[in-house]
């Protein structure tokens, strides 16, 4: 299933009670066009339930108030925290509690996204050097999500790259 310019796969677990143990031995992809729509239902339902948006500093273990003032959407596993992209509700939310509009969303990498407050002091045309910076020395290739930033708009409810 494509989501903007990210292709989703669904995870399926087998024979597993704790779905988040040992994922690589217990699981394998499905591509999007060969389920069924009530499992793609289900499927994107739990995955909307495992996302959680964390602040910075808690990522990093840091007191309250210290750290970098942003938040990042990820899961209780740390993986996969960037199939948010295809709930943009979860950003709506996220503005309604933080009385902001628009929003950047970084793509950290498929496991996380980054969250700033689009309030026009951030120059949007350094994002994605910043981006493919970190993509290029910091990250395997198979945890790339994208080399630029997506927007989100409150008013239209869309995300955008």
């Amino acid at each position: 299933m494509k989501i903007l310019d990210v292709e989703m796969y669904f995870r399926v677990y087998l024979n597993k009670p704790d779905l988040f143990d040992n994922l690589s031995q217990h699981s394998f992809r499905v591509p999007a066009k060969m389920m069924t729509e009530e499992l793609r239902k289900v499927a994107l339902e739990n995955t909307k339930r495992t996302l959680e948006i964390k602040s910075m500093a808690e990522i990093l273990g840091l007191p309250k108030g210290f750290g970098p003032d942003m938040d990042v959407v990820t899961t209780p596993t740390s993986t996969f925290g960037a199939t948010a992209l295809a709930f943009p509700e979860i950003f709506r939310e996220y503005c309604e509690q933080h009385h902001t509009k628009n929003l950047f969303i970084i793509p950290s990498s498929v496991h996380e996204l980054i969250i700033l407050d689009n309030d026009g002091e951030i120059d949007a045309g350094l994002l994605a050097p910043m981006i493919q910076s970190v993509n290029a020395t910091e990250l395997e290739s198979e945890d790339i999500l994208a080399n630029h930033p997506y927007f989100y708009s409150y008013e239209t409810n869309e995300i955008t790259y």
